[in-house]
């Protein structure tokens, strides 16, 4: 493996008030922990070979929430934090 490119997600359209707890747990899991998930697999390779390279794309939402977009935008924001 030389390269990772996680670029996968979810969306959500819906009022904070009106959206259930699930559907925030099920974009954490997809958004955020899928690409933790993917990238703590190939990982080890990457470091074994001593190279490759690992993409995340997030989104502007992840800096800058959107309307009808909380649990997105929150998923999104998870993987802007440095050193990740």
């Amino acid at each position: 493996i030389d390269i990772l490119i996680n670029n996968g997600g979810r969306s959500q359209r819906s009022l904070c008030l009106e959206t259930h707890v699930e559907v925030y747990q099920a974009l954490m899991e997809l958004n955020f922990l899928g690409t933790v998930s993917l990238t703590k697999q190939v990982l080890p390779h990457m470091t074994q070979k001593g190279r490759g390279s690992i993409v995340t794309v997030s989104s502007v939402v992840g800096l800058a929430g959107a309307p009808l977009a909380t649990g997105y935008s929150a998923s999104k924001h998870a993987l802007q934090v440095k050193g990740f």
